[in-house]
């Protein structure tokens, strides 16, 4: 899966960290926010990347595009919380939807690059910030 990574401002952190016994709840809804936006941009950049540039008309029947999910929030080995966007599964051929995107993302030595998931991640950085403060002011709200 392609991966794509934000860094929550030092702030941000800081006032998660006073939340106590709600800290992972929060955390998980933060990130779920957060992350809507750049699969938004990700899908959009996706759908413009396919069949652009080539020698022979696209013959996508989709499944690369309705591929692209938004994991669930998870805890890596050094204890930081993350979230990913990108392509899972298999198509209708049985190919490996990652590859695909892989591919186009860096082309191939007969296939120029059409990257897509790097351009959505530069573009959506500050609306995924925003969606994550709005989120977290809101869930601090409740409390």
């Amino acid at each position: 899966m392609a991966k794509v990574s934000f860094k929550l401002p030092d702030e941000m952190l800081e006032n998660i960290a006073k939340l106590g016994n709600s800290y992972d709840r929060i955390v998980k809804v933060v990130l779920e926010e957060g992350a809507k936006p750049l699969y938004d941009t990700a899908k959009s950049n996706l759908k413009d990347s396919i069949g652009r540039d080539t020698k022979q008309d696209s013959k996508s029947k989709g499944d690369l595009l309705n591929s692209i999910r938004i994991t669930m929030p998870f805890l890596d080995k050094h204890s930081n919380w993350g979230i990913k966007v990108g392509c899972e599964g298999l198509d209708s051929k049985g190919v490996s939807n990652a590859l695909k995107a892989a591919v186009l993302e860096h082309g191939k030595s007969d296939q120029k690059a059409r990257p897509w998931l790097k351009p959505s991640g530069s573009k959506s950085k500050k609306a995924c910030i925003a969606m994550m403060k709005q989120a977290f002011e809101a869930e601090v709200d409740k409390l």
